[in-house]
């Protein structure tokens, strides 16, 4: 071979070399996972999925490819099941009665403590 063909080849050689080792130092071994900065204001989702029915399935329960979730009654139909229903007019309720012998010294420590929590409220 003449030696312009060797300095050819050699330049080319060494050229592919320098490639190889620019794509080994930017290419990552296989089995390093790359972390990315995490921010904490960003969370991720979780993909919406869309589930579809076993056609064998629906062919031994038709009715599941219906929405069961909401009613099937018409709106009257419904009103009426709503309103058929005793309302609790036989339970009895007596509320607790109120405490008015609570010491002066405490209900005004009450209500300053309120008017310091509203105002630090209305600060923030």
């Amino acid at each position: 071979m003449d030696e312009d063909t060797m300095r050819f080849l050699t330049e080319l050689n060494d050229k592919v070399n320098q490639l190889l080792v620019t794509t080994n130092a930017v290419q990552q071994p296989r089995g390093m996972v790359v972390e990315e900065e995490e921010d904490e204001h960003v969370s991720n989702r979780v993909p919406i999925r869309d589930l579809t029915i076993y056609p064998r399935l629906l062919e031994a329960l038709p009715s599941i490819g219906e929405d069961f979730y909401r009613s099937h009654l018409t709106e009257i139909d419904r009103r009426e099941s709503i309103h058929s229903c005793t309302r609790t007019s036989g339970m009895e309720y007596s509320p607790p009665p109120i405490n008015d012998t609570a010491p002066a010294s405490s209900k005004k420590v009450d209500s300053t403590l309120l008017f310091r929590t509203q105002k630090t409220a209305g600060n923030a």
